[in-house]
Formats: C-alpha cells, sequence, structure tokens
C-alpha cells in the first residue's frame, strides 16, 4: 500500500515539475520573442506603418485616451537600438518595463532549467524503481545498497595472511 501512495506521490511531483516547465518556457518564449524583435525593428519603421506589430489601440480609438501601454512596443524599440531619451518620450515608464521584460526572461530560462532538471530526476526515479535499484552505482547496488571497501589486490593478500597492509 505504501508503495502505491509513493507512486502517486511520484506522479504528482511529476506533473507539478512539468507545469512549471510548461509555464517558464512559455514565459520564456514570450520575452525572449518580445526583446528580439525590438532589436530587429525601429521605433521609425513603427512610425511610418513599415512594420505593425500590433493592432492600434482600441481606447485611443474609441475614447481619443492614450491606455496605460501605449507607446511600449516603440519604447521597447527604442531602448533597443539605445535610443534611450525616444523611449522616454514614447512611454515614460519604459526602462522599468524593459528592465522587467528581462529579468522576466532570466527567471523564466532558470525556473525551466531547474524545473526541467527536477523532472528528470523523477524520471530516472521512476526508472530505478521499475529497475529494483535504488540508483547507485553498480558497485553499491551489488553490495546491497551498502557501501563496501574494496581492497586492492595487495591488500587482499596481505589481509588474508593476516598482517595490516599499513605501515607501522
Amino acid at each position: 500500500m505504501s508503495l502505491n501512495v509513493r507512486q502517486r506521490n511520484r506522479s504528482a511531483g511529476q506533473d507539478a515539475a512539468l507545469a512549471r516547465l510548461v509555464a517558464y518556457g512559455g514565459l520564456l518564449v514570450l520575452t525572449v520573442a518580445a526583446l528580439s524583435i525590438s532589436f530587429v525593428v525601429s521605433p521609425a519603421e513603427i512610425e511610418s506603418g513599415q512594420v505593425v506589430l500590433s493592432p492600434p489601440c482600441l481606447m485611443r480609438r474609441l475614447f481619443s485616451v492614450s491606455c496605460p501601454t501605449c507607446g511600449l512596443t516603440r519604447a521597447f524599440c527604442a531602448m533597443s537600438h539605445g535610443e534611450f531619451d525616444a523611449a522616454l518620450e514614447y512611454h515614460s515608464l519604459s526602462p522599468l518595463f524593459y528592465a522587467a521584460a528581462w529579468l522576466g526572461s532570466i527567471a523564466a530560462f532558470v525556473g525551466a532549467f531547474r524545473a526541467g532538471k527536477e523532472l528528470g530526476r523523477s524520471e530516472r526515479g521512476e526508472e530505478d524503481k521499475r529497475a529494483g535499484t535504488r540508483g547507485g552505482s553498480a558497485a553499491d547496488v551489488a553490495g546491497g545498497g551498502t557501501m563496501q571497501h574494496v581492497h586492492g589486490p595487495d591488500e587482499r593478500r596481505l589481509s588474508e595472511l593476516g598482517r595490516d597492509s599499513r605501515p607501522a
């Protein structure tokens, strides 16, 4: 009965690690895509209409008022091209959002890496359990799960004669 509980717990652990891997991986893809596009496209290309990255702001069209995110796309592109003054003109909080995007992508990478590592560990544990091993080395498993000191050829011969191999 305790084996079934362990199997369920391990499966729940694998499910949780997989869910974290998918979530962090999705966040990583989004942030890296946004930052990559900001390096490729210039704010001038967006303003001229050569490149359209997002639909026109619905709030601006309906109410003639800028929404809280208006200008961030152009500001990100300006920041990526080193045009910091222009970025501040597009959106006053753009440096904060830009830094958050970089930190978010780093955090997503670290989170995805850790979740993948945890998922790999739990899958290896499942494989060891199915194989009937404890995950140790071959010598460890052959010894019943306990580490045993293996003597070298000279030490074995001296111990058979009843002599200690250590110098006096």
